[in-house]
């Protein structure tokens, strides 16, 4: 399988990773890539010298988190035959490897996951407790809130009429969000019972109660379509602490973060980054981490 196009979703806020985000995916791996902006251009300094931006105003009374996250999967349905993955726009690829041979030899129709294991390894200590389990929605509904295992809502592959058929895409974008957000089965609020976000104001801002909540409900519709085999899908597994620079190594008083420059420049341990935010606080930091992980080198390789 070879991915075609990526898609990443942000904020005005988050809008300053999108131009390294293009210039890496299209002059590196010659994929198009593509951001659902809410908000206006104009208001941020995104160019379009590698990919295309496409700007969305908010349903002013369905909540804003859920409304960006969810547009990711929403989108692909726009080019059924095209390969799509799911970018997270403030996680940064660093190696070509991972997103290109590692994962040719899969099938051109499959529903693949290209961080399978990053949220049941570090939740469960173990790889596949989504495929034996199914999603954290799913074990709830069970009664039990110690089973069960999301996939991030980033590096999802497949074919964009794989992504209609298995989440449902048929229905508006607005009756989508509304479906996702009025069940309160999916993110972090439900997840941990907090109270219900009550009047409009309080549901379009509820950040943390539908934070992860686009994880929940995909999770939940993908297991249940690999259970009935409408879908044939492939994890593919990197550990999220030893193969990826994170956010959490950042250091203010360094304003840089803590990595093995050594395994970072052989260019085949470090998968990504995941940025600490806003972009602009570590922007040189990330510079250099780009310039050493020698990805620009690999074009045309």
């Amino acid at each position: 399988m070879k991915i075609d196009k990526i898609v990443f979703s942000t904020s005005e806020e988050y809008s300053g990773f999108w131009n390294i985000q293009s210039k890496i995916w299209k002059s590196v791996f010659d994929i198009e890539p593509v951001c659902i902006l809410f908000g206006k251009k104009e208001n941020t300094n995104m160019k379009e010298d590698y990919g295309t931006i496409i700007e969305r105003e908010f349903e002013k009374d369905l909540p804003k988190v859920l409304q960006i996250t969810w547009s990711k999967f929403d989108y692909p349905k726009t080019e059924p035959d095209t390969v799509w993955m799911l970018g997270d726009i403030d996680m940064v690829p660093l190696q070509k490897f991972y997103f290109t041979d590692n994962i040719k030899d899969a099938p051109e129709n499959a529903y693949l996951h290209l961080n399978f294991a990053g949220i049941s390894l570090v939740r469960r200590g173990i790889l596949d407790a989504f495929l034996k389990e199914g999603s954290e929605s799913i074990a709830r509904s069970n009664g039990s809130y110690n089973t069960g295992a999301d996939l991030p809502g980033h590096y999802h592959v497949s074919k964009g009429s794989n992504f209609q058929k298995i989440f449902n895409l048929d229905r508006t974008f607005r009756e989508q969000v509304d479906d996702i957000a009025s069940s309160h089965r999916h993110g972090l609020g439900p997840a941990g019972n907090s109270e219900k976000p009550q009047g409009v104001d309080e549901i379009v801002n509820a950040g943390g109660y539908y934070w992860c909540a686009e994880e929940s409900y995909s999770s939940e519709k993908l297991f249940y379509a690999v259970q009935n085999k409408q879908i044939e899908f492939y994890g593919y597994c990197y550990h999220n602490g030893h193969n990826r620079i994170d956010r959490s190594t950042w250091s203010n008083d360094k304003a840089d973060y803590f990595y093995d420059k050594k395994r970072l420049s052989s260019g085949s341990e470090i998968v990504d980054i995941h940025c600490e935010r806003p972009y602009e606080k570590q922007e040189n930091a990330l510079n250099e981490i780009v310039e050493l992980s020698g990805i620009f080198e690999t074009v045309g390789v």
